[in-house]
């Protein structure tokens, strides 16, 4: 196996209430939060809130008019996205690319970002933080508070 893989990066979790899921992620869990994402109408979006230096849980605003699903995907922290998905790529089955957009793309967060799919149609994301993506700079203020 390559070892491009270096971590799992995030895990996505579709809310039915992301006030009520943020309050429990921070008080229950004790995570803290370390950024949030808005779409072009300034709504918040997502949550990311930091599970470990370089490990992060990103909290999804549900739509109640959607059904709800336990997860949305995970992600996989990636030295060399375009390594990773060329080599991927050798292995991957049609069904399992992502059908609207089969390519990296940058993230809102300022990521590079490749999704594709299980047999179960379950999402994995490749990600690549570059260093101005928001979770690169997010782990280098916790890099900084542990040296202080």
């Amino acid at each position: 196996m390559k070892r491009y893989m270096k971590t799992l990066s995030h895990v996505g979790v579709l809310t039915s209430d992301i006030d009520k899921s943020l309050q429990w992620y921070t008080e229950v869990l004790g995570l803290e939060e370390a950024f949030r994402l808005y779409n072009k109408q300034g709504n918040l979006t997502i949550i990311y809130l930091q599970l470990s230096p370089t490990t992060f849980v990103e909290l999804f605003k549900g739509n109640p008019n959607q059904p709800q699903k336990m997860n949305t995907h995970f992600a996989i922290e990636v030295a060399n996205i375009e390594e990773a998905v060329a080599d991927l790529q050798k292995r991957l089955p049609p069904e399992s690319r992502r059908k609207e957009r089969d390519e990296i793309v940058v993230g809102t967060d300022g990521s590079k970002i490749y999704n594709f799919y299980d047999p179960d149609g379950n999402r994995i994301e490749f990600m690549e933080f570059i260093p101005t993506s928001q979770q690169a700079q997010a782990m280098a203020r916790v890099r900084e508070k542990s040296s202080e």
